[in-house]
C-alpha cells in the first residue's frame, strides 16, 4: 500500500506526510481504539465484507450475552423449557 502512495521515495513520502499531518477527532481516536481492541473493522459494508473475505473471518463485533438486569430476562432465565 505504501508503494501506492507515489512513484518515487520522495513523492510517496509526502503523500505519507499529508496522510498523518491531519488532526484526528476525538470520536475517530475512540473509534478506533474500540476497533482495534476488539478486533474489529471501521469502514462501509462493502469495505467490512472485503477485508472478511480477504481474511477469512468475521471482522465485526459479536454481541455477548443479553441484558442480564431486566426482571423480563431473569423471568425468562427461570423458564423451565
Amino acid at each position: 500500500m505504501y508503494l501506492e502512495l507515489g512513484m518515487d521515495t520522495r513523492s510517496r513520502c509526502e503523500a505519507y506526510q499529508s496522510l498523518i499531518s491531519c488532526q484526528l477527532s476525538t470520536d475517530d481516536v475512540d473509534a478506533i481504539r474500540v476497533n482495534t481492541q476488539t478486533d474489529s473493522v471501521i469502514g462501509n459494508e462493502r469495505f467490512k465484507q472485503e477485508i472478511a473475505q480477504t481474511l477469512q473471518r468475521c471482522v465485526e463485533k459479536y454481541s455477548h450475552g443479553g441484558d442480564r438486569k431486566t426482571k423480563a430476562f431473569k423471568r425468562q432465565k427461570n423458564q423451565v423449557y
